[in-house]
């Protein structure tokens, strides 16, 4: 009587056989993985001269993409504190296997025009620094900053940054 199983055999060659079996991504890594290029911008991070270096950085968005595209929406939060001084405190809160584990830190207000463009803005930082604590974007901080030609009246680089490996140098040109 036939029970209708077959049975295959794969001869593997010894040297293959202790290797590891290939893995998917844990969900670290892929909160950690480099982003698009896309997606990266430069922000001045000091001036000399007519130059400023060129630090790289991600706007708060595409963060919370990276968290719904490997978390999914109803398993991260985030809480919000409100600071004397403009500063405020995100609390950063990521389901691991039924578990919840919070990260926070201090976003700071920008030099924006109007009150409510500088506290949005402590937001959207203390967001992307609590989620550099998951290691989101965590890579960036290791990246060579660059000295760009900048235009202090317009406020922007003359021509646009790239990303660069490497550490980043502060020292000026």
């Amino acid at each position: 009587m036939d029970s209708g199983l077959k049975v295959a055999f794969e001869v593997v060659p010894p040297d293959q056989c202790l290797r590891q079996p290939k893995r998917h991504p844990s969900v670290v890594e892929l909160l950690a993985a480099p982003f698009s290029e896309s997606l990266i911008r430069f922000k001045p991070g000091a001036f000399a001269g007519r130059r400023a270096l060129a630090l790289p950085y991600v706007d708060v968005r595409v963060i919370e993409d990276r968290l719904d595209e490997v978390l999914g929406p109803r398993n991260w939060q985030d809480e919000y504190e409100c600071l004397p001084g403009g500063s405020v405190t995100c609390k950063l809160k990521i389901r691991l296997d039924d578990e919840w584990i919070t990260k926070m830190d201090v976003g700071s207000a920008a030099e924006h025009m109007d009150e409510g463009d500088r506290r949005k803005a402590a937001f959207s930082d203390a967001l992307k620094r609590a989620a550099v604590k998951f290691g989101i974007g965590r890579y960036l901080y290791r990246v060579g900053g660059q000295w760009i030609d900048y235009d202090l009246h317009k406020r922007q680089f003359l021509f646009q940054p790239k990303l660069q490996s490497g550490p980043v140098v502060f020292l000026k040109p």
